[in-house]
């Protein structure tokens, strides 16, 4: 039987040391409060321990060699048990609740029969069922045991169904609430004061100010007039919400906000409830704990701690020899062996301790403070420790005991008995936490550092500790040039005549310069220290780097590069000349130097005037259409008429009478029904008159008569100018002319006249011929032969007719015909002399030049290309001339002839 019973008391034991582990209280429970409790413990400490070191050493006497014995008091870390009282929190529930499992519950001292317990001694009833436990089942008009008593309560009141009291509404008072309140009281018990003023009363229930007539506010304070203006009867800050309703603020409710919360209720209208313990009240606005004495925190559910007491725990105890301290008034509890107020009075004499004082204490009387009464324990001076306070304290400790660790850092010695701190150099402070202030140094920082450029000096030696850029023992040398920092021991990196900051090495910049070593120019439009200001230039590509001054544009100048070339001048700075070499220029562009060409020319230094069908300013004009013009002006765009044109597009012949240029020249008086070339203003002869003026018969017509000559031509561009009548069957275009009635009996002896020489002709032909195809067996070059002299020949006069060759330009074309000579040997059955380059002017004298081709003798004309117009050329005399072309077998004979008319534009 003892083993199972032991074996239950083990598990009962461990279950309820697991129910101790699983359901803990929480410290933040509302109603889980705290107290201090004493515990001792066993702990192993340290100590010094004192011994003698016995050394041999030489004597002091130096007259003897005998050695002598020293004692030199030690001391080693010891360590023992000791017994060492301590405080701890402990948590439990506060008064008037109880744990379950885990929570702290309300405690009822009477339980609620037909109800539950919401708060310590209070039950909240269910339906029908009444009094402080719930077990009355009475009616509030009936009490007692069985309900058989009648309530004797009026106004109202509410019977106890045990007891048969009265609990009076607010307004009565008395045994049976029979009374209503005394004159200026109202409220439950009729405790509250009524605030109402002389023009109104107060009602004796809520304290409701009711207002005479012509009295307002909410205590009828104010006098108005026969019709007041409605009021707000809340009180204490209440707001009116409607009729008869009141917000009331925090900590006031009732009717009309006159009653203050009860006990345990905060907030507006009371609706909040408390949480405060151990006594402790709540504030009715804030909800806030006013705690009694010996207890603090949010709900009061904190125990003092051990040493403190009273109201918030402000005061500290005064007990001694180990007492404890009541947390409530300060009163001291005791050791045994110890009495008074304060717990210092032993009682045993001194020097005695045990039951009936019988021992002796065996403490050091110099070191000891007592010994105690009972247990004959020394208690030691501070600094002092050992049975017997015989000991100093150990490195490290200090005071009472020598329990309390010394507090002193770097490198302080903790006086044994005090704990104070003697500090070492360069520190200072109760435990020498501190370092000497800056500007001092040495044993309690007494002494004042000498240095001039320093951070600061050592606190222990006074050493100095130089800013960057200094050096030296007061640090009163500066970096020399190139190095910085501390001591001086870095070198500068600056570049572009940069200054290197002592201090911290930074490059100061020479204007223009920028970068961590200067070593970057400016940005285009900077300059200056820093590149920070802005250059203020026009027209500039930017501005010198260290002076702002404008990189002006060419074709600008100026400080600000604001104001253009002078007229003539150009380029950069404006020191070029215009017009050294532009002839037809007025002015330059002043950024370049280019030309500025006056209107009609072009070209780089406008040595061009414009190309044909241009004018005017630039050449970007289009010249009008100007009919037989050979251009139009370059300059002005007018018409440039050809000699024998006018009008506005050149495209009028001169009127009768005029030729010449702008037909300003008059035709001389031309004879014989002659007309006057509008051209060159040569009279043109009628058949058989010549001269100058057609007033001499041409005889040589009528020698000629009866062998009229026909000189073939180039197609369209060429014809032969006859001067005699030719037979219109054989030359078309030809118009015979009468001869006078006198001279047509010659016309027999021309007859044969032509006969002969066509005879002599064909001979002369077939002879040729006959040379030709020999000489083209040894050479088949073609030459051409051309005369600029003008031949007048009557007998091929037709009158009427256009024969010649009006060319605007009879420039190079010796040359163009002998350099269009491979073109003469195609096989295009059209002999083509073209692309004629620039012709030189017709000379004055005739020449001839031989052209041999392998065009067949059938082929009617040979077409001659003009050359173009060269339009940068100045205006030169004009030529005409006339090309006469024949064929003699294979061989072809061209004459040009002309003549010139001088004109200038």
């Amino acid at each position: 039987r003892t083993m199972p019973t032991l074996q239950s008391s083990v598990v009962l034991l461990l279950l309820s040391f697991l129910v101790g582990l699983s359901f803990s209280l929480n410290p933040r429970d509302p109603n889980v409060c705290s107290l201090w409790e004493s515990f001792t413990t066993s702990v192993k400490e340290s100590y010094s321990h004192p011994y003698d070191h016995v050394t041999e050493e030489p004597c002091s006497d130096p007259r003897t060699s005998y050695r002598c014995t020293r004692h030199r008091i030690t001391y080693k870390t010891a360590y023992r048990q000791a017994v060492k009282t301590d405080y701890r929190k402990r948590y439990q529930c506060c008064p008037g609740y109880y744990e379950s499992r885990d929570k702290c519950v309300p405690r009822c001292t009477k339980e609620c029969v037909h109800g539950r317990c919401v708060a310590p001694d209070r039950c909240q009833c269910e339906g029908g069922w009444r009094g402080d436990d719930c077990s009355s089942a009475c009616d509030d008009k009936h009490w007692g045991p069985g309900c058989s008593l009648q309530c004797k309560c009026q106004n109202g009141a509410l019977c106890d169904p045990v007891k048969g009291a009265c609990q009076c509404p607010p307004g009565f008072i008395g045994r049976y609430c029979e009374d209503s309140c005394p004159a200026g009281t109202f409220g439950k018990g009729c405790l509250q004061r009524c605030k109402c003023g002389t023009g109104g009363s107060c009602d004796r229930a809520t304290g409701e100010c009711v207002c005479r007539d012509g009295f307002t506010g909410t205590f009828c304070e104010k006098a108005c007039g026969r019709k007041c203006q409605a009021r707000c009867p809340c009180q204490n800050g209440g707001i009116c919400r409607g009729k008869g309703i009141c917000a009331c603020p925090p900590g006031w409710t009732g009717a009309v906000c006159t009653e203050r919360c009860r006990e345990g209720r905060y907030g507006p209208n009371c609706t909040e409830e408390c949480v405060c313990h151990n006594r402790g009240k709540c504030d009715p606005e804030t909800g806030q704990c006013q705690c009694a004495k010996g207890f603090t925190g949010n709900r009061c559910n904190e125990e003092c701690a051990a040493g403190s007491y009273g109201q918030d725990c402000k005061s500290v105890c005064d007990c001694a020899n180990g007492a404890r301290c009541y947390n409530i008034d300060g009163g001291c509890l005791c050791e045994p062996g110890f009495s008074g107020p304060h717990c210092r009075d032993r009682m045993c004499a001194p020097g005695k301790y045990g039951m009936h004082c019988e021992r002796t204490c065996l403490c050091q009387d110099k070191h000891t403070l007592s010994c105690h009464p009972m247990k004959g324990e020394c208690t030691c001076q501070p600094g002092w420790a050992g049975l017997f306070c015989n000991e100093t304290c150990a490195h490290g400790f200090y005071g009472q005991g020598c329990l309390e660790p010394c507090l002193c850092v770097n490198g302080g010695v903790c006086d044994s008995a005090t704990g104070q701190c003697q500090c070492p150099p360069g520190f200072t402070g109760v435990h020498c936490e501190s370092q000497c202030k800056s500007g001092t140094y040495g044993k309690n920082c007494s002494l004042e550092c000498s240095c001039k450029n320093s951070v600061d000096c050592s606190p222990v030696d006074g050493a100095c500790f130089c800013k960057e850029g200094w050096r030296g023992p007061d640090c009163s040398t500066p970096c020399s040039e190139g190095t910085w920092g501390p001591g001086c021991n870095a070198t500068c990196h600056c570049t572009n005549g940069a200054k290197c900051k002592a201090a911290d090495g930074s490059c100061v910049c020479t204007a223009g310069w920028q970068g961590a070593h200067c070593d970057q120019p400016c940005p285009m439009g900077t300059f200056g220290p820093g590149c920070l200001k802005r250059c203020d230039c026009v027209h500039a590509d930017g501005c010198q780097a260290s002076t702002g001054e404008c990189h002006c544009l060419p074709g600008w100048w100026g400080s600000r590069c604001n104001e253009p070339c002078s007229e003539g001048l150009w380029g950069r700075h404006c020191n070029q000349t215009c017009f050294k070499h532009c002839p037809n220029s007025d002015t330059c562009l002043r950024e370049t130097g280019a030309c500025v060409c006056r209107p009609g020319y072009w070209g780089v230094t406008c040595q061009n005037k414009c190309r044909a069908g241009m004018y005017g300013d630039q050449c970007s004009m289009s010249c009008p259409s100007c009919g037989q013009s050979y251009r139009c002006h370059h300059v002005t765009g007018e018409c440039d008429c050809l000699p024998g044109h006018t009008g506005a597009n050149c495209d009028q012949v001169c009127p009768a009478g005029y030729y010449g240029k702008l037909c300003s020249e008059v035709c001389v008086n031309c004879a014989n029904n002659s007309t006057c070339d509008h051209r060159d203003g040569h009279c043109e002869c009628l058949p058989g008159w010549t001269a100058t003026d057609c007033s001499i018969r041409d005889l040589s017509c009528l020698d000629s008569a009866a062998s009229p000559r026909f000189v073939s031509g180039v197609k369209s561009l060429i014809s032969l100018s006859p001067s005699c009548p030719t037979d219109s069957s054989e030359q078309s275009g030809s118009v015979m002319v009468p001869l006078p009635p006198g001279e047509r009996e010659s016309w027999g002896a021309i007859g044969g006249i032509v006969v002969l020489v066509i005879l002599v002709v064909l001979l002369l032909a077939l002879l040729l011929l006959y040379r030709r195809r020999q000489k083209d067996k040894q050479n088949n070059t073609p030459s051409v032969s051309f005369s600029t002299s003008r031949t007048v020949n009557s007998e091929y006069a037709v009158p009427g007719t256009a024969r010649m060759i009006y060319l605007s330009v009879c420039a190079k074309l010796k040359d163009a015909v002998a350099a269009s000579s491979s073109s003469l040997n195609s096989e295009n059955p059209y002999a083509t002399i073209k692309d004629l380059p620039g012709l030189p002017f017709c000379p004055p004298e005739s020449s001839y030049m031989e052209m041999k081709s392998a065009v067949p003798r059938e082929r009617a004309y040979t077409e001659i290309s003009p050359p173009p117009f060269n339009t940068h050329s100045p205006p030169s005399p004009i030529y005409y001339c006339y090309l006469h072309i024949s064929h003699s077998g294979e061989s072809t004979r061209m004459q040009l002839k002309g003549h010139s008319n001088n004109y200038s534009t």
